[in-house]
């Protein structure tokens, strides 16, 4: 494979890469450490020196994130709203925005495309999305961002409900370490983190459900700016 080639394929599953590779390779990793041990970890590692190997861990690596995916909106999501964790993303405060209304009154104007007053949130963005390529990389990198929060939020806490299931009731699968935190201090750090995570995925899901709307109409403003200076 040619390097150009190589660049383009990286860049064309980069979003994939951030959002399922690196949590089911986090989630693989903390399995191995918790009941394997450093010892089964670095074997691992030294086994990766084969791209066979390399391969075939990637392909289970983004099946894993794939399935975390699924499991945080079938089970997890609701849970963390029910907890009130995650607020999750509220359609009726992101329509009061004025990106929104301004876009709205442009688009049903028909200077983009006529009809749409019936259409909803989600169909107005597609079209802001598809009038700006910045507008689409910025939602791009902004939902992978949130997926990549969300991600590995639900891998650190799997690795909560498993370590606290092993430690009361099977502490023979847990990999005893000698030097370690208590398990106090481990479960009260994996929690911080994992609320930490779940905020910042819902701060840059909002971002990536709003920030079209204004790069779109800037970019239109501009378009119309430089017909003005033409004329």
């Amino acid at each position: 494979m040619k390097m150009d080639d190589a660049v383009e394929t990286l860049a064309h599953f980069f979003n994939d890469f951030i959002g399922a590779w690196i949590p089911g390779l986090v989630m693989a990793t903390g399995f191995i450490v918790m009941h394997i041990g450093d010892e089964g970890f670095l074997s691992i590692i030294g086994a990766m020196d084969k791209s066979a190997i390399v391969w075939f861990l990637a392909a289970i690596f983004f099946a894993l994130g794939h399935i975390i995916s699924a499991f945080y909106q079938i089970i997890l999501k609701g849970i963390l709203k029910w907890l009130n964790i995650s607020k999750g993303f509220d359609e009726i405060q992101a329509k009061e925005q004025q990106s929104y209304k301004t876009f709205l009154e442009i688009v049903n104007q028909g200077n983009i495309c006529s009809g749409t007053d019936t259409w909803g949130y989600h169909d107005l963005r597609n079209i802001a999305l598809s009038i700006s390529q910045e507008a689409s990389a910025l939602g791009r990198r902004f939902m992978f961002i949130s997926l990549l929060c969300s991600g590995v939020g639900t891998v650190l806490t799997i690795f909560i409900i498993d370590f606290s299931i092993c430690l009361f009731f099977f502490p023979e699968y847990l990999h005893h370490y000698r030097l370690a935190p208590h398990w106090s201090v481990q479960i009260v750090i994996l929690c911080i983190s994992v609320w930490c995570l779940f905020k910042q995925s819902d701060i840059f899901y909002k971002r990536a459900m709003t920030t079209p709307f204004s790069v779109a109409l800037t970019e239109i403003k501009l378009k119309e700016f430089k017909k003005d200076e033409i004329k």
